[in-house]
């Protein structure tokens, strides 16, 4: 009975004392009377109010996507384009992407809603910049050096070409200043001439330093670079590389008009100039006062041969013309050989009595007039009078121009291109006028292509 009123006073003391000891806090109380009341107005509630805090990088994440992507297709792009492009241009992709970079920060406050980015926030946008944009330059990087050809200048004979060259050493490679350079020449892949020669990069502009290497096209021509097939027109380029060091090969397509050297068409045209009414004898309404020639030599035409219309060319030939009477098998007329140098034909005018020696074929056409020694006022052109000439009189021409080139421009041999046209020179009566003349109509001279 003791235990009994022990146990139960004692129990009560003790449960007494527990409470004294654990007093109820106010301020938790307050909060927890201030969450149920559902006023909103509860620590619980500020803290929500705060998660905008950790909304903010949402448009940051969201910039560095787009980045991302539109960095993978530029680094593509850029990891092609970096070996070769100028020394200065650093300056351009770094502007490039300075200017992105300020865009994206601009994109990062839009999305989010803040009026300014923390400094936290900026680490990462330029973190993030600096490895995605470090992509492009670590693949495109330049790290055993390479060699460069630029500035192909062709000689006005088409003979030489001038190439500029340049070195870069790269990360791990050597410097280089004059010594040994490879070269070969390839035309449509396939090697036609390889030589290792010597150059000095003793020259230097706002790109760095470069030296100058002259080939003669003949020591590597073999056939031309612009060809017909089926009338569709078919490149065969000249490719130069070049290699210092054991870089990386620099290499370069040759213009392929330069490359074009070997004649594959030939023209010829004769026409007559004529008098009318009182100049000319025995009562003739229309009579031959003389003849003047032109020459058109180049490269095939796509639309065919039908046509006065070869394709103009540089090359290195020689022109030989004559006009024969069908009745005599000596000439009745042989103009001098004509040289062709690059674009420009000379040849002896033997005191004006052909031209002034002087002409272009391939700078601005193909063709060429072979002047005589008296001027047409009418059409500028100088022409060949009937007494030097027609020793034979009416009858059948034949005009003849024949194309001679040497190796290498003719391939390995040397060849001639002959084409002919011939001309009958009549003298008809009025009455014959297109089959509908009268007997009293006057004569008159016909000076036409003809089969003869």
């Amino acid at each position: 009975m003791v235990d009994d009123m022990e146990g139960g006073l004692l129990g009560k003391a003790k449960s007494r004392d527990f409470e004294e000891e654990t007093p109820v806090d106010e301020d938790v109380a307050e909060v927890a009377e201030a969450e149920s009341s559902g006023n909103g107005s509860g620590l619980l509630e500020r803290v929500g109010s705060d998660s905008n805090i950790s909304e903010a990088p949402t448009g940051l994440v969201s910039s560095n996507k787009i980045l991302a992507i539109v960095t993978g297709v530029a680094g593509v792009v850029l990891m092609i384009m970096l070996p070769n492009l100028p020394v200065f241009s650093g300056v351009g992709v770094l502007a490039v992407f300075g200017a992105s970079l300020w865009f994206a920060s601009r994109h990062s406050l839009e999305t989010s809603g803040l009026e300014k980015l923390s400094s936290r926030q900026w680490v990462t946008l330029g973190v993030a910049y600096l490895l995605l944009g470090g992509i492009p330059y670590i693949g495109g990087m330049d790290f055993g050096g390479s060699t460069s050809i630029t500035n192909p200048t062709y000689s006005d004979d088409g003979e030489e070409i001038t190439l500029t060259i340049r070195h870069t050493s790269g990360l791990t490679g050597s410097a280089f200043t004059s010594g040994d350079i490879a070269i070969s020449v390839k035309q449509s892949e396939a090697v036609v001439d390889s030589r290792t020669m010597t150059i000095s990069l003793d020259s230097a502009d706002i790109l760095g330093p470069y030296g100058r290497i002259s080939l003669n096209v003949a020591d590597f021509y073999s056939e031309n670079s612009i060809s017909i097939t089926d009338g569709s027109v078919v490149y065969s380029n000249y490719t130069v590389e070049a290699q210092i060091s054991g870089s990386e090969k620099g290499r370069i397509n040759l213009d392929a008009f330069e490359m074009t050297r070997t004649v594959t068409d030939v023209d010829e045209k004769l026409t007559a100039l004529f008098d009318e009414d009182g100049d000319c004898e025995a009562g003739k309404n229309r009579c031959v006062r003389g003849i003047y020639f032109e020459v058109a030599v180049g490269r095939d035409n796509p639309q065919g041969d039908e046509g006065f219309d070869p394709r103009s060319m540089k090359s290195n030939y020689w022109i030989n013309a004559t006009v024969n009477h069908a009745d005599s098998s000596d000439s009745v007329l042989t103009y001098p050989t004509i040289t062709l140098d690059g674009f420009d034909a000379g040849w002896n005018d033997e005191d004006g009595k052909y031209g002034n020696g002087s002409g272009t074929i391939g700078a601005s056409s193909s063709r060429m007039i072979l002047d005589g020694s008296t001027e047409d006022p009418d059409l500028g052109v100088l022409y060949f009078p009937k007494e030097d000439w027609d020793e034979y009189g009416f009858g059948c021409y034949t005009f003849t121009i024949s194309v001679t080139q040497n190796a290498p421009w003719s391939g390995t041999a040397s060849t001639t291109t002959s084409v002919s046209g011939t001309y009958l020179w009549e003298d008809i009566e009025g009455e014959q006028r297109n089959g509908v003349g009268e007997e009293n109509d006057p004569d008159y001279e016909e000076f036409q292509r003809a089969s003869c």
